[in-house]
């Protein structure tokens, strides 16, 4: 088979661009089908069967493509012939049908030749060629374009054939060509016939192995290299800097790096899609970049972003202050910088955080519905479009009661002073009664838990401003805010 794969010095690059049991003719791209196309069919139809034979040509104009072209019609015309043969004695052929798939990739255009025989054997040629100048191409040339080794690419191969086979159920391991492989050591020197194509989505390969002194030989195929980076985001959390990134097809574990002194530090391996980095600390700026490796972490399966994702680390916000306002509570926090928003968050009824929107600058007003509630907050960090925390924050978050600002309701002068009542708005525990004369300041007059006052201090003639505010029990805080110009009366006793 070896000699067969490069006959005529064809650098025979292997490669599977669709599953072994459906090679496929749909072009990858337009402009493969216009590279390759189908130059020639032939079927048989023998005692009930069909046998179907197909013919690619490589529309390049070179000598490597008018190489490849040769060998290609040698091989049909005698798989053909050889079935007519058949057909003409009445019995089926050696060869039961010969079919390709084909993928440009990375400017790489391969050609899989399909030769099927009885039940589930296939044998295959695999060509390479260059699109810009029809150049034939070897598995250095063919893993170079994608960024990666063949030797690397061998790596894969090995950890997927293990992998496959372990991944087996026992009754699939037991009638599977990888029973014979359980107690052999998968060795460069089996692999020696893996070669290199470039597929639709990435770099694919076939493999060859041989057991029992090379009389059963299996063929299998697996992606071994990715075209499609990670695509890497990072957040700052509680816990560090979280890295995340998509999940990449047929990579089965990914490395995270963080870049220290200009270079790409690994942080290590994880067959999730996030990464905590517990070693970065507040007020820095890092960079992380992600890339996929085999499940044994011998070799790379994909690139990487070389700039990498940079995260500006900040420290968590701590909401400082808690104070009632005319539209609700005002927030306060601290650790604001410059050119970074803040995310606002109110635990709800659920006792989820329900984000309110971003601000900047370290203060807010948040309304508040629902008079008597207990209302919590917390502040995180965020760039300034939004689409990246900074920080981590509190998860307890920081609360306080609100009331509904009470209203006075009535206002006269009695012989003995100036009488005022007021609402009680819902989840009230106390008032505190202020007074003022002109633009003065306003001063408490007393605390009381029902809805009227007299202020015997009134004096006559005089014009004094009033205003009710609620407070909790013990006197300590306000739970709601009040009327800044108040209700005004002259005093008449």
């Amino acid at each position: 088979m070896k000699s067969k794969m490069f006959k005529k010095s064809i650098a025979v690059i292997l490669a599977v661009l669709t599953a072994l049991s459906v090679l496929a003719f749909a072009p990858v791209t337009a402009d493969a089908a216009a590279i390759v196309t189908t130059a020639s069919q032939k079927t048989f139809t023998i005692r009930g069967a069909s046998y179907s034979y197909y013919m690619p040509k490589i529309n390049l104009s070179s000598y490597g493509a008018n190489l490849v072209n040769a060998d290609i019609k040698s091989q049909y015309d005698s798989k053909v012939s050889s079935a007519q043969t058949a057909a003409n004695k009445g019995y089926s052929p050696t060869v039961t049908g010969m079919y390709y798939t084909y993928a440009d990739n990375k400017g790489i255009v391969s050609v899989v030749l399909e030769f099927r025989y009885d039940g589930n054997y296939s044998n295959y040629h695999v060509y390479n060629l260059r699109k810009s100048d029809g150049k034939i191409l070897n598995n250095d040339e063919v893993a170079k374009a994608f960024s990666t080794t063949y030797a690397a690419a061998k790596s894969v191969v090995k950890w997927k054939i293990k992998d496959e086979f372990y991944n087996l159920s026992a009754a699939a391991k037991k009638n599977s060509p990888w029973q014979t492989q359980r107690s052999r050591s998968i060795t460069d020197s089996n692999l020696n016939n893996t070669v290199l194509c470039a597929g639709p989505n990435g770099l694919k390969a076939y493999y060859y192995i041989y057991w029992i002194a090379g009389a059963e030989r299996y063929v299998h195929n697996t992606l071994v290299y990715s075209t499609s980076n990670p695509t890497v985001n990072a957040h700052g959390t509680n816990n560090g800097a979280q890295i995340t990134w998509g999940k990449v097809s047929g990579v089965p574990k990914y490395r995270v790096y963080k870049k220290v002194n200009g270079s790409w530090k690994k942080l290590g391996d994880t067959k999730g899609t996030s990464f905590v980095d517990k070693s970065a600390k507040a007020g820095n700026t890092y960079y992380y970049t992600v890339r996929g490796v085999t499940g044994d972490s011998s070799a790379f399966m994909t690139g990487y972003n070389t700039s990498g994702k940079a995260l500006r680390f900040l420290y968590t916000p701590q909401i400082t202050k808690l104070e009632t306002s005319d539209v609700g509570i005002k927030l306060t926090w601290n650790n604001a910088y410059t050119g970074v928003k803040y995310r606002v968050y109110f635990k709800n009824s659920s006792g989820k955080w329900q984000n309110l929107g971003d601000v900047s600058g370290s203060s807010v007003n948040c309304y508040c519905y629902g008079s008597g509630g207990k209302f919590t907050y917390t502040v995180r960090a965020v760039s300034s479009d939004g689409k990246q925390f900074l920080s981590g924050y509190n998860t307890s978050g920081k609360g306080m009661k609100w009331v509904s600002t009470p209203q006075i309701s009535s206002l006269y002068n009695t012989s003995g002073g100036v009488q005022l009542s007021w609402n009680k708005p819902t989840g009230t525990e106390k008032f505190r009664i202020y007074r003022k004369t002109g633009n003065g300041s306003w001063q408490k007059l007393a605390d009381t838990t029902a809805t009227s006052f007299k202020d015997s201090s009134a004096r006559n003639g005089v014009t004094y401003s009033y205003t009710v505010r609620c407070i909790s029990s013990s006197g300590k805080s306000f739970q709601s805010y009040y009327n800044t110009t108040g209700k005004k009366i002259t005093c008449y006793r």
